[in-house]
């Protein structure tokens, strides 16, 4: 009876021993589990910044882009038989030239304008209409004056 229960006492030592052995292999699992949990949190919070900064960004263009809107509308029901658009009243009257009507903003035209617009870059590749001259005196000037 004696060598039986010193053959249980080396199985519960032998058990002892690998269960000593998979609670180290589990905390070193957790350890890393807890670093992978502390990197996701990390970047969680990293890019819920960006998701601030972005909507905060997307807020603003959104306002811009609606007041950009209006802007055209008021420029698209404008009066087709205007005036102003045959008399110099704004600094892009002198889109109505021969030069610029009708015509394609190149970077030679750009640099008869630059001097005096300094976001007109910003058009480069937009055929230039009556339209588009009502919009950017609506846009620049701040009123329309055939449709006050």
């Amino acid at each position: 009876e004696l060598a039986q229960t010193k053959s249980d006492l080396n199985t519960t030592e032998e058990e002892l021993a690998q269960t000593k052995s998979d609670l180290n292999t589990t905390e070193e699992e957790l350890a890393e589990t807890k670093s992978d949990l502390n990197n996701k949190e990390q970047q969680l919070n990293t890019t819920e910044k960006e998701l601030n900064s972005t909507t905060g960004a997307l807020n603003q263009t959104q306002t811009e882009l609606e007041r950009v809107k209006e802007l055209l509308e008021k420029a698209a029901n404008a009066t087709q038989d205007c005036p102003l658009n045959s008399t110099v009243t704004s600094y892009w009257d002198l889109l109505y030239s021969d030069e610029f009507l009708g015509g394609i903003v190149t970077t030679e035209k750009l640099e008869v304008l630059r001097k005096g617009i300094s976001k007109l870059e910003y058009f480069e590749g937009i055929r230039i209409t009556e339209g588009v001259i009502r919009f950017l005196k609506l846009f620049h000037d701040g009123e329309d004056q055939c449709n006050n």
